[in-house]
């Protein structure tokens, strides 16, 4: 990873199937994979703007699965991904902002936690 963050503006297959694996199986692997969202979204907040298109929008997938499967957050994911709104890439923001949607949707019809869905951000 470190060696492809040198180089962030060419796209690379491998890593790309590799984040999208590691964030299929996470559930399975709770304790070997407890930093790989953080991880995800510290690379996102740092390279948003220099990270290849196709990588970011991999990187994006990889979080909102990893939500589905409950472990992540719902409010440090959406802080990031309202960050990577200001991207030049209509793919990415066209995703992001579906997601968003629906998974605000989700939080306030299944959950009725009425109290994370007050939380305001600074």
């Amino acid at each position: 990873l470190q060696a492809y963050l040198m180089k962030p503006v060419k796209p690379n297959k491998q890593l790309c199937d590799l984040a999208l694996f590691l964030a299929h199986v996470s559930h399975c692997f709770t304790n070997e994979l407890k930093t790989y969202p953080q991880q995800l979204i510290d690379i996102l907040k740092k390279y948003s703007q220099v990270l290849n298109s196709e990588m970011r929008l991999t990187f994006c997938k990889c979080l909102m699965l990893i939500r589905s499967k409950m472990l992540i957050e719902p409010i440090p994911l959406i802080e990031t991904f309202f960050s990577l709104i200001k991207c030049q890439d209509k793919q990415l923001r066209q995703t992001l902002f579906d997601y968003i949607l629906n998974d605000i949707k989700k939080i306030k019809t299944k959950l009725k936690n009425y109290k994370l869905s007050s939380v305001r951000t600074k």
